[in-house]
């Protein structure tokens, strides 16, 4: 076994305020060097059954949203793998919000507009929608 891996850190969504705690660990930071460091220790968030709604789903849009370093490059967290978002209602406009946040991940290509990604096999648009509404 590989004992020296912590297990992975979950975000439960009956936490204590959790549009606070979401931002403590979802939002990045800008360093002293003007680039941006998103959190590398949560690896999943359950939000499934929290009561989130389309204003929620754009909060947690902006917050997985890649930023931009003062050198032209663009970050994003890859360490958050999965986020459970079951039983909520983030209707069309926050299921839109979050794809366009975090399709850009999936886009390796050098494709020059980040929210097309058809004909990518690693995401599906219609799929992620079908599985967020």
């Amino acid at each position: 076994g590989d004992g020296d891996t912590p297990p992975p850190k979950m975000v439960r969504r009956r936490a204590p305020n959790l549009k606070q705690r979401l931002s403590e660990v979802l939002i990045p930071v800008l360093n002293p060097m003007r680039n941006w460091n998103f959190n590398t220790r949560v690896t999943g968030l359950n939000l499934s059954n929290a009561s989130i709604g389309p204003e929620g789903a754009k909060f947690l849009a902006s917050a997985l949203h890649g930023r931009r370093n003062a050198d032209g490059t663009w970050v994003f967290n890859s360490v958050l793998r999965s986020l459970n978002l079951e039983f909520n209602s983030i209707g069309d406009e926050g299921a839109v919000a979050l794809f366009e946040a975090l399709a850009p991940r999936w886009v390796t290509d050098g494709a020059d507009d980040a929210s097309d990604v058809s004909g990518h096999s690693e995401f599906d648009q219609n799929e992620w929608m079908r599985s967020t509404a």
